[in-house]
Order: C-alpha cells, then sequence, then structure tokens
C-alpha cells in the first residue's frame, strides 16, 4: 500500500498500529468488491467518531474488524451497513468491540445471496388494513388508509 496510513507512527494509538501491522491478514479475508487499503481507512475514522472503541480489549476490535472484513461490509455510520459498538463485559471487567450488522448491511447480504427477486418495506398505519398469511401459499395483504388525516400512528414497519 504506498498511502501514509500503513506507515507506522510510534505516536498513533496502539490500536491502530495493530490494525496497519495486521492489513494483509485483513485483506485475506475481504471479498473482492473491498480493498484492504479501504476497510482500514474506513475503521480509522469509525475510531474517531467513537472513541470508546480505543478503550476497548484490542483483540476484540481486531476480531469484529475481520468479521466485517469477512462478510464484507463496511463498519460505520456512513452506509449503515455495520457497527462496531464498545461494550462492557462484566465476566472479563473490560470493553470489548461487538460486530453489529445493521439492517442496511443485512439487506446487502440479502441481495448478494441471489434468492431474492424484490424487496421493499412500508409503514403500516393503525387504520390500513394488514393481513399475514402463512401456510402453503403465504402472502401479505397490505392497503393503505387513503385518507392521510386518518391514517392513525404507525404500527408496524
Amino acid at each position: 500500500m504506498s498511502s501514509n496510513v500503513a506507515q507506522i507512527n510510534p505516536s498513533r494509538p496502539p490500536l491502530e498500529e495493530m490494525l496497519i501491522r495486521m492489513q494483509p491478514e485483513i485483506a485475506k479475508a475481504l471479498p473482492k468488491h473491498l480493498t484492504a487499503e479501504r476497510m482500514l481507512r474506513v475503521a480509522l475514522t469509525e475510531f474517531k467518531r467513537t472513541p470508546d472503541l480505543y478503550k476497548c480489549e484490542i483483540r476484540s476490535v481486531i476480531g469484529a474488524l475481520v468479521q466485517c472484513a469477512q462478510l464484507g461490509l463496511e463498519p460505520g455510520g456512513i452506509l449503515g451497513q455495520a457497527y462496531l459498538i464498545p461494550f462492557f463485559n462484566k465476566k472479563t471487567s473490560q470493553k470489548e468491540a461487538q460486530l453489529i450488522i445493521g439492517y442496511k448491511g443485512f439487506i446487502e447480504l440479502a441481495w448478494r445471496s441471489g434468492q431474492l427477486k424484490s424487496l421493499e418495506a412500508r409503514l403500516v398505519y393503525k387504520n390500513d388494513v394488514f393481513k399475514v398469511d402463512y401456510g402453503s401459499e403465504a402472502k401479505i395483504i397490505h392497503q393503505p388508509c387513503l385518507d392521510e388525516n386518518e391514517r392513525g400512528n404507525v404500527t408496524y414497519a
């Protein structure tokens, strides 16, 4: 990698140095549509947005990033695919990073599976007609109430 991100810098936090050193291993886990350089840049940006990640046990952060890489999802809020969230582990008495997949990440994974024909998201309001039938001919019936003033509160999404 030719950018200055990969250069060793003793003043950089240990977590960032560890990530830079692990870049070749992260690259091995990435699918073809993501580069290790991009994943590293996105991760470093996420650390700046969520400073508590620096307080997390380093192996947990690396593990969460490798999981992201294996799934081909980018961590961080811009795409909303996945998030690195610091949690306090009572058993180990330390902060650990966990990968949380966002709904956009689940949609991305579903599309990549090749199993979907379409995907829609809609809000259902109290006065809409909404029925779900399971069985051999599963179907969803959603007829919105056409009077916007009479729809009521959102009941489902």
